[in-house]
């Protein structure tokens, strides 16, 4: 069929050609009502009438049409240029492959943390004779999140607290490897026990198969299995997972698939959104009115969004994380400094573990931004493009990474009840950027907003109440203040 002429202004309707909808798969992502769209095309939605998919002539710069027809609110409920979110991390180090099976993967300096110095609960998970603390310095290392101790304390007031125990967690992202099937084969850190229906809305089935890799250890740090002596650690062990895949084998994905998937995982009772995936940091709010507008009615239906700041390394976190709706998280390096991919600026909340090199804004003594830093480990594909070899690759850094900290953190003091049975995603973002270490200047700064997220503090019973009167009392003002967003900032 063919895309309808709209009545615009004549600057305006000089530089769109309206093309027949596109046939058959190619490049191209279906949406709904027929239409499809691409990278660097309009989505236009007429008043009175239905999505639409414009087609610019060539040399049309997309953003300056969507701008001119914003103006005509008396015509369009919205017009934005089609762009694309990465949740590609940078490339701060080559891949250290390894080979179907499991094999024990490569140690670097500087990932190793002895076992025999942890406090608190230490599982039994290993690979091929390597224990989970040769690499995941991330949970158990000097600037980790200091994962044992909240085990420990979680355990300790009883199986069904611990874990994050029946949280379930929408992983929006290129979906996961939950599954033996075909060329695909499941993650052992992903039992089918714990992965709930889920959707690609990149092919449009009911089948969120993972075949970038990114999705899989997104999900593996949030809530892989744990003391399953096999595999790596996830922080909320016994949460549940909704995979929705919105992002392709190059971690790529457009505005209409990222905001259905929100209101996917929302429709499906997700308590927590972890959303890994960024637009570029000049993007604006009114270029991506439809995500917006997703993250916005999760907040408002209790379903706190948590996001990554971006790795274009600059002083503006990118959307969605830049929404005030949306619990945004930078990254941090295995010698506690800012990453040198991580974005920053005055809509950053916290920061955790996201491997990599420090960047060279960073001060500290203890920050070296010419070394090239250690990654973040999981399970997952061995190489974007082949769902069937599993593994440990060493190239994994990013604010995803970091994003998946918090997340995981997220789920195991939601469910541990320090904050009631179903704590609203303003009282659960207040209480948790006040389980942070602070970090730069005293206090709240660009770098690291409140701090680096502490796990142990997080569940720690003995500070509960006096961090919960303090989250109630920033959720009172942010309501006396009519604020819209979080009380986070």
């Amino acid at each position: 069929m063919r895309s309808r002429q709209l009545a615009v202004g004549a600057a305006a309707l000089a530089l769109l050609a309206f093309a027949p909808v596109a046939q058959g798969a190619g490049s191209s992502t279906t949406i709904r009502d027929g239409v499809e769209a691409r990278p660097g095309e309009l989505l236009v939605h007429p008043r009175g009438g239905s999505l639409q998919r414009v087609v610019l002539r060539k040399g049309v710069d997309p953003g300056q049409v969507a701008r001119e027809l914003q103006a005509r609110p008396d015509l369009f409920v919205s017009a934005s240029e089609n762009l694309i979110a990465s949740a590609a991390a940078n490339d701060a180090q080559a891949a250290q492959g390894t080979t179907p099976g499991l094999p024990a993967p490569q140690v670097l300096a500087g990932m190793t943390t002895e076992p025999t110095a942890l406090q608190g609960w230490v599982p039994n998970d290993a690979i091929g004779g390597v224990p989970w603390t040769a690499l995941q310095w991330n949970f158990a290392g000097t600037w980790g999140v200091k994962a044992p101790q909240a085990w420990q304390q979680l355990r300790a007031r009883g199986a069904g607290r611990a874990g994050g125990n029946r949280v379930k967690i929408a992983v929006i992202d290129s979906g996961i490897s939950y599954r033996t099937t075909g060329p695909y084969r499941e993650s052992p850190d992903l039992p089918r026990t714990r992965i709930l229906q889920g959707y690609d809305f990149v092919d449009e089935d009911r089948y969120p198969d993972d075949r970038s890799g990114h999705g899989t250890h997104v999900a593996s740090t949030i809530a892989g299995a744990t003391n399953n002596a096999s595999g790596l650690t996830g922080l909320a062990y016994e949460a549940d997972i909704i995979p929705v895949r919105v992002l392709d084998e190059d971690d790529e994905g457009d505005t209409l698939a990222i905001a259905r998937g929100i209101k996917y995982a929302v429709r499906r009772g997700a308590h927590l959104i972890n959303l890994s995936a960024d637009f570029p940091s000049s993007v604006r709010a009114e270029e991506v009115p439809e995500v917006m507008a997703a993250v916005e009615e999760a907040h408002r239906k209790g379903v706190l969004v948590i996001s990554s700041s971006g790795n274009d390394g600059v002083g503006q976190v990118s959307l969605p994380a830049r929404s005030a709706s949306v619990l945004s998280v930078g990254a941090t390096t295995a010698r506690g400094c800012r990453a040198v991919f991580s974005n920053a600026g005055s809509a950053l909340d916290l920061v955790a573990p996201g491997g990599g090199a420090d960047h060279a804004s960073d001060p500290s003594p203890r920050c070296q931004p010419n070394d090239s830093g250690v990654p973040i480990a999981q399970v997952t594909l061995v190489q974007p493009g082949d769902p069937s070899t599993l593994g440990v690759p060493l190239d994994y850094v990013g604010t995803s990474m970091a994003a998946a900290h918090v997340t995981g953190i997220a789920a195991l003091v939601h469910g541990s009840r320090l904050l009631g049975t179903n704590p609203s995603p303003d009282l659960l973002a207040a209480y948790l950027v006040r389980a942070t270490r602070d970090l730069g200047p005293k206090g709240r700064d660009s770098r690291f907003g409140d701090g680096l997220i502490d796990a142990q503090k997080a569940t720690d019973p003995r500070r509960a109440s006096a961090a919960v009167r303090g989250a109630k009392r920033a959720v009172a003002r942010a309501s006396v203040a009519r604020s819209r967003g979080l009380p986070v900032r």
